[in-house]
């Protein structure tokens, strides 16, 4: 059962905090490079941004991914290749890190308005 919601920093490419909403499973694993943040700390990540992610695989061979929350986490170094997730029914699974997702930012530009 998921226990909601907490707000974490994202270190972004080019040095920037964000709060983003990290699911509170997922928040202890020191391999994901969340550190948590207070409530109205940080501006909140630019909707359309896509935050960096590892990409793996599961038991069964599924595709899973997991946000990782600075460039300095382990699952994002490569000192750790797995990362643990919960499966539709709560249960905890492992997926086994196949690749590397950047994130993705949206810029405006004044010369397309």
């Amino acid at each position: 059962m998921a226990r909601g919601f907490t707000y974490c920093v994202y270190n972004d490419d080019n040095g920037g905090r964000w709060a983003v909403a990290v699911d509170s499973d997922y928040v202890d694993q020191p391999e994901r490079g969340w550190v948590r943040t207070a409530d109205n700390e940080l501006y909140p990540a630019p909707r359309g941004w896509r935050t960096r992610r590892v990409i793996g695989l599961d038991a069964g061979g599924a595709s899973q991914h997991a946000v990782v929350g600075s460039l300095e986490a382990d699952l994002w170094t490569g000192a750790a290749t797995q990362f643990t997730f919960r499966d539709s029914e709560g249960q905890a699974q492992t997926a086994t890190v196949i690749r590397l997702q950047a994130e993705r930012r949206l810029i405006a530009r004044a010369d397309l308005a």
